[in-house]
């Protein structure tokens, strides 16, 4: 495991992550790559200015979770970061939407609400 360091680690005292520890760590990795997969998947299909804003609400779910399984309440300027992001991708996506239906059709007529369903 030495070799696993870094030179200039040359802390006594230096302890190496314990098997549940590399465990949550590949994990990690592993969860982190299919991420990445599903992503590049979604964009094959759909314009990045879709999916993209949604790659930020992660930053929301991180708060989250860091109250659920952490017990750590985020500060008041992570709160306020956390608004503003959610706030941008709902507005997003609500002015694609606007767009997208503002624009005409194949046949020159504009896509309305009744249209949708």
């Amino acid at each position: 495991m030495l070799f696993l360091s870094p030179p200039f680690i040359t802390d006594q005292n230096l302890q190496y992550p314990t098997f549940n520890q590399w465990f949550l760590l590949i994990l990690t990795g592993v969860f982190t790559l299919l991420t990445w997969f599903f992503i590049n998947q979604a964009l094959k299909y759909e314009e990045a200015s879709k999916i993209m804003p949604l790659n930020y609400c992660g930053l929301v779910f991180t708060g989250i979770f860091d109250k659920i399984f952490f017990n750590y309440f985020p500060t008041f300027s992570s709160i306020v970061g956390i608004v503003l992001i959610a706030g941008s991708c709902i507005f997003l996506v609500l002015a694609k939407r606007k767009e997208e239906l503002s624009k005409p059709t194949k046949r020159g007529k504009r896509v309305s609400q009744a249209n949708i369903s």
